[in-house]
């Protein structure tokens, strides 16, 4: 559903829904979960991959260098989860405030 596709009436009150107020495209819910998933999951990956890599990059002798290689390797989770999470397409939430009606439709942007 496009913006300028969005019902103006509510489909169970018939009461005008809000022009000003128009609801925004908004990541689908398992999107969000999928990214607080891949943050969690940076603590127990990193607290495992860490020491290894910090291993590894002891040969490098540049603190700057070594520091940025152990976040990356320690962020990987998060990383991989975010891209998955923005290619998942967007959702809008639409509700009326007379009777509680809500509805998510897919957004399609305009091309």
């Amino acid at each position: 559903m496009r913006l300028n596709e969005l019902p103006s009436h509510c489909p169970e009150c018939h009461d005008p829904l809000s022009k000003v107020l128009r609801p925004k495209p908004q990541m689908q819910r398992k999107a969000v979960l999928l990214i607080v998933i891949g943050a969690a999951l940076c603590v127990p990956w990193g607290l495992v991959t860490v020491p290894l890599v910090d291993a590894w990059a002891e040969e490098l002798r540049r603190g700057l260098v070594r520091l940025v290689v152990v976040f990356v390797t320690a962020l990987l989770p998060a990383i991989v989860a975010g891209a998955i999470a923005f290619r998942l397409p967007q959702v809008l939430r639409i509700q009326c405030r007379g009777c509680g009606w809500s509805s998510v439709e897919p957004f399609e942007p305009l091309r």
